[in-house]
């Protein structure tokens, strides 16, 4: 489930102060999304009490055609807003520079609007354009250029480029605990997207430390029951999770789910989302009892709350580990069916959910569910992105499936070309990468001895002890 992480089942945690929806398999705690770059400056004359005039560039025109952008944004008609914001921009330019104020405010107006439709494309040049200016028009420690910092680093880690959001996070910090108190919210933000930054990066220790300190300056700042701090409890949470330090997580989910049911209810999102972490945490500890009817009680929610979904691998995951393979494998159709309605046929967003279920049934030795789901996953990465690390990883662990079954003969060239492919691609890899590629040379020896060949199965074995393409094991 989407506690998200490096294994086929993730963790959601999101931050009530924004929150992102990374697509894959790496766990990420949600960053304080600070909703756009916020200007201090005067929102144009409402439209309604503007007299338009018959000249196009009027300025009372301009203001009305921004305004109306703006009110169609808000109400969610953003086709509408984008033309007349990007018309805005246009017209700022022209009127009163690149570098002026008003031109800049108008340039955050349209990144919002481009962040808020995912346009990455658009938004990160704009993004990157929009830090420049504004550092050149208020000066490098104006708190608009931590703003715009803000916003960018935000916005390269929602494309996955979290080394470059690092540094401006921590720009973005380092102006902000210069100019402002120091138990001011944005203080607080700063900190929740280092943290989260770092632990997309895999530092975790650093993360953990820096959550930890988020999390006491929440209580000071919001008192324990609000829900930017509950929020940074359940990163906390979450972290000590992927560490596998489920004694500590464990606690947490559970004061994270009581605060939300108190707060909002049990059937609002937040409720779900630590209701589903809550029964991950308890199914990974092995308190199969405790897990069942939370995720079920979620599972059942998906019809009115679709965004939850993804709780039905977990699910199935926790029935075929606590031995109801029957009811788990009643589930598979369905979930199977909506993955492919949510996702473009032989997509790489289709080929996520399919290994993720083949994997799932793999670790239950449900091989004859799992092999067709794993092969298909792995057919779509070999065509949409043959030279990734992750499609020989799908394709070695097709292999294994094979291999479980028998299928020597059909294995064998997999698992070599997976091995192959990794040691090509090491730097691509996580960084289990080697110990992954060592254990597929491991099953390819094994079924070489089985089939009575020490000598090649000798060959691969010492292969293992050979250094990536990048000259270091990952």
């Amino acid at each position: 489930m989407r506690l998200w992480i490096s294994f086929p089942f993730f963790l959601i945690c999101c931050l009530a102060l924004g929150r992102e929806e990374p697509k894959g398999e790496a766990l990420h705690e949600s960053g304080a999304h600070e909703h756009g770059t916020h200007f201090e400056c005067p929102l144009p004359k409402k439209a309604q009490d503007v007299v338009l005039c018959a000249r196009e560039n009027h300025p009372d025109v301009r203001a009305t055609a921004e305004k109306l952008g703006e009110l169609y944004g808000k109400a969610g008609e953003l086709k509408k807003a984008q033309p007349l914001i990007e018309q805005g921009v246009t017209w700022a330019k022209e009127n009163y520079g690149p570098e002026h104020p008003n031109t800049i405010y108008a340039m955050a107006r349209l990144a919002g609007l481009y962040r808020s439709q995912r346009q990455l494309d658009q938004l990160i040049p704009l993004s990157e354009q929009l830090l420049e200016v504004t550092r050149k028009a208020f000066g490098a420690e104006h708190p608009n250029v931590a703003n715009a910092a803000s916003d960018l680093a935000m916005t390269y880690r929602v494309a996955g480029d979290h080394e470059k959001a690092l540094p401006l996070f921590e720009e973005a910090l380092a102006l902000r605990t210069t100019v402002l108190d120091a138990n001011h919210p944005l203080i607080l933000s700063s900190r929740v997207n280092v943290a989260s930054c770092l632990s997309s990066m895999g530092q975790a220790e650093k993360s953990q430390l820096l959550n930890e300190e988020c999390l006491k300056l929440a209580m000071e700042i919001h008192g324990e029951s609000h829900s930017t701090t509950i929020t940074i409890k359940q990163n906390l949470a979450a972290g000590y999770w992927k560490a596998r330090q489920l004694d500590r997580s464990v606690p947490l989910f559970e004061e994270v789910l009581a605060c939300w049911v108190a707060k909002s209810g049990r059937t609002h999102p937040s409720s779900l989302i630590a209701m589903a972490n809550l029964g991950v945490n308890y199914r990974d500890a092995g308190r199969l009892d405790d897990a069942l009817p939370l995720l079920e009680e979620v599972y059942r929610a998906v019809p009115e709350a679709p965004s939850m979904s993804f709780i039905g691998t977990e699910y199935l995951d926790a029935l075929l580990r606590a031995g109801k393979a029957k009811q788990g494998l009643q589930l598979l159709p369905a979930l199977v069916e909506d993955a492919r309605k949510t996702n473009p046929a032989d997509s790489l967003k289709l080929a996520t959910p399919l290994a993720t279920l083949g994997m799932v049934l793999l670790r239950s030795n449900k091989l004859t569910e799992a092999e067709p789901l794993l092969r298909e996953s792995a057919t779509i990465r070999q065509q949409q992105e043959p030279n990734k690390w992750r499609t020989f990883d799908t394709v070695g662990i097709l292999a294994e499936s094979l291999l479980r079954q028998r299928k020597q003969t059909e294995a064998e060239p997999l698992l070599v070309a997976a091995i192959e492919g990794m040691e090509l691609q090491a730097a691509d890899g996580p960084k289990e990468a080697n110990d992954r590629r060592c254990k597929l040379i491991d099953e390819l020896a094994e079924s070489l001895k089985a089939q009575n060949r020490p000598d090649d199965a000798a060959i691969w074995e010492a292969r293992k002890n050979v250094k990536p393409a990048d000259g270091e094991p990952k």
